[in-house]
């Protein structure tokens, strides 16, 4: 936006102001490792590697900036990925991580000690296929950790704000950079990936002086109604005029209310793995031969129960701003991976590609069109108004 546009819209805020007042606060669960990073430290830990030259990397740690990083990949699609581990932690290093009594600790339960047989079976199908195809090696998630922990600017936490119009709303978008995704080694979760990109969207009604009127977490590349609140949402805790989000333990999932969330993940890749699997469950079990099984897939438990480290206003940790938009060069020209590429064929395995891009180099829906993301189209930003203000 304009500086004309920041003078009109909200009595004279510019976007950075904007956004600092309504930054939202992170509450992570207990026991997590990555907390929000700079862009600028991890490229400088990572090797860059190009898919035309799969046999080294182009550019050894170390020897990259962000700068180099856009100078090397402009104009390059969806071909480059960044490289944080080049050498998983060995048994031995890994044995000490869990010894130390600094490390952050939780202990997760088991998710399968109520399920039925067709579900254990799926699962052990589903850890299995890791065997089969690209997956992120074990002993990533503490070499990972290591790396993050001793990063000159550690400590710092920053988020990547923008500030745009989109059908009406004035979106503010914050997102936040971790080292890792360690859902699976961390919880039991679904995956473990270099490098996670997660986001909170507050969409702002009306002219002049705007209103906030919803909020949106992201999680886990979810599209939709489910991700956004109403400001007004009884769920939704407020310190002052700031949303908290409640980050899930190694996954980083936003979740309005603090808790323990059962998720059901029915991958459609794992098709065959649930046809053979529901085929040995009714072997063992022919009584139930004549159930349903559309509903089947396979359980995980997201922790969000906020009682962690917390980032942002009223907190110990404040938040440093950096503003981004389609001029920001590295937002802009470098649309592959941050993290590495194990062509993991389900994809979850995969690092994520940054804010403005997918993974196959096309632009985000929540980029292009936040408000189509969180499913805000047949929703008038005047009635927004209208409501917030009757409240």
């Amino acid at each position: 936006m304009t500086g004309d546009d920041d003078a009109a819209r909200n009595d004279g805020l510019s976007d950075g102001e904007l956004l600092v007042r309504f930054e939202p606060v992170i509450r992570f669960n207990e026991g997590e490792y990555f907390l929000p990073a700079s862009v600028e430290s991890f490229v400088a830990r990572c090797e860059l590697w190009d898919k035309a030259l799969p046999s080294a990397p182009i550019v050894g740690a170390g020897a990259l900036d962000i700068d180099r990083l856009v100078a090397l990949t402009s104009g390059a699609t969806a071909r480059h990925h960044l490289r944080l581990v080049s050498e998983p932690a060995t048994w031995t290093e890994s044995a000490v991580w869990q010894r130390r009594r600094v490390r952050p600790r939780f202990r997760a339960e088991t998710r399968l000690g109520r399920v039925g047989v067709l579900t254990r079976l799926i699962d052990a199908g589903a850890q299995f296929s890791l065997l089969t195809r690209g997956s992120t090696p074990r002993g990533a998630q503490v070499a990972a950790a290591l790396l993050d922990r001793d990063r000159p600017d550690h400590g710092d936490h920053p988020y990547y704000g923008r500030v745009v119009s989109n059908a009406g709303y004035t979106v503010l978008q914050y997102w936040f950079f971790y080292y890792f995704n360690d859902w699976r080694s961390r919880a039991h979760g679904v995956n473990d990936h270099e490098g996670d990109w997660e986001q909170v969207t507050i969409f702002l009604a009306g002219t002049g002086e705007l209103t906030p009127a919803w909020v949106a977490f992201s999680a886990h590349d979810e599209v939709g109604a489910d991700l956004r609140r109403r400001w007004d949402d009884p769920d939704v805790t407020m310190v002052g005029d700031h949303p908290v989000v409640h980050a899930g333990l190694g996954s980083h999932a936003g979740a309005a209310l603090p808790g323990e969330y059962l998720i059901t993940v029915r991958p459609n890749r794992l098709a065959r793995v649930r046809s053979i699997a529901t085929s040995v469950s009714r072997f063992f079990q022919p009584w139930t031969s004549g159930e349903s099984r559309t509903s089947v897939g396979v359980p995980f438990v997201e922790y969000a129960r906020g009682d962690g480290v917390a980032i942002g206003p009223g907190t110990q940790h404040p938040w440093r701003q950096n503003i981004i938009g389609d001029d920001t060069p590295w937002v802009r020209e470098y649309s592959g991976l941050w993290g590495n590429d194990t062509n993991d064929r389900l994809g979850g395995e995969r690092g994520p590609a940054g804010p403005r891009y997918e993974r196959n180099g096309a632009v985000r829906m929540s980029w292009a069109d936040p408000v189509g993301w969180a499913a805000l189209e047949a929703v008038s930003p005047s009635d927004d108004v209208g409501d917030v203000i009757a409240t």
